[in-house]
C-alpha cells in the first residue's frame, strides 16, 4: 500500500510504500521523493535507518520503482520467512504493479502477484483498512507536537517523524487484526 504525505509549505510530494505481513510484521519502508535521484543530505541522520530511498519526477511511484521496490524491499525482506516456498504478494491493481518486468521477476524468485479487484481497497486491503487511518492520526499528532513552537514542517522533518508515527500504527495488532478483517488471513 502506499500512503502519500505532503511536507512543507512547497507541498512537495513524497510517496511511501508500505508491506506489512499477516504475521503482524512490516517490512522497512520504500520512500519515493521528487527529483531526479534521492537527496540523502536531509535523510541521513533518520531514524529510517532499514528505509529504501527512491525518487521520481513528480514523487510518485512508477513501474520501474515498483519493480525497484520488489528486488531491493520485498524479496530480501521475506525470502527467509519463505524458504523455498511460495510467497503471496497481494496488491491494489495500480497500473505500476502490472508490468511484464514485475511478473517476470515474481515468478522467477516464487512471488505470486494476487491483485485486489479495483476500487475495493477500503474493505480488501489491510493496510486501508487498519493501518493508515492510525498512521495519518500518528503523523498528524507528530507534527502538531513539532508545530507548538510555531516551527514550519519541511521535508527535513519527515525522516524525523514518520518513523514515530510507524511505530504507533504498524502495531502487531493493527497488523493482525487488518488481515483478519479482510479475510485474507487466517
Amino acid at each position: 500500500g502506499k500512503a502519500t504525505v505532503h511536507q512543507d509549505g512547497n507541498r512537495e510530494l513524497i510517496t511511501v510504500v508500505d508491506c506489512i505481513c499477516a504475521d503482524g510484521t512490516v517490512l522497512p519502508p520504500f520512500i519515493v521523493m521528487k527529483g531526479a535521484r534521492p537527496s540523502f543530505a536531509w535523510a541521513k541522520d533518520s531514524l529510517l535507518e532499514k528505509a529504501f530511498f527512491a525518487a521520481s519526477p513528480n514523487g510518485w511511484i512508477d513501474g520501474e520503482l515498483f519493480l525497484e521496490w520488489l528486488e531491493r524491499c520485498y524479496k530480501p525482506a521475506t525470502r527467509e520467512k519463505a524458504g523455498q516456498e511460495w510467497r503471496a504478494l497481494i496488491f491494489d491493481q495500480h497500473e505500476s504493479h502490472l508490468s511484464y518486468p514485475v511478473i517476470k521477476f515474481a515468478l522467477e524468485h516464487k512471488i505470486i502477484c494476487i491483485g485486489l479487484p479495483p476500487k475495493t481497497s477500503g474493505i480488501t486491503q489491510p493496510l486501508d483498512v487498519l493501518c493508515f487511518r492510525p498512521l495519518q492520526q500518528a503523523y498528524g499528532r507528530a507534527v502538531d507536537e513539532e508545530t507548538r513552537g510555531a516551527v514550519a514542517i519541511a521535508k527535513q522533518d519527515f525522516p524525523r517523524i514518520l518513523p514515530r508515527a510507524r511505530e504507533q500504527a504498524f502495531t502487531r495488532t493493527n497488523i493482525v487484526a487488518g488481515f483478519e478483517r479482510t479475510g485474507i488471513y487466517p
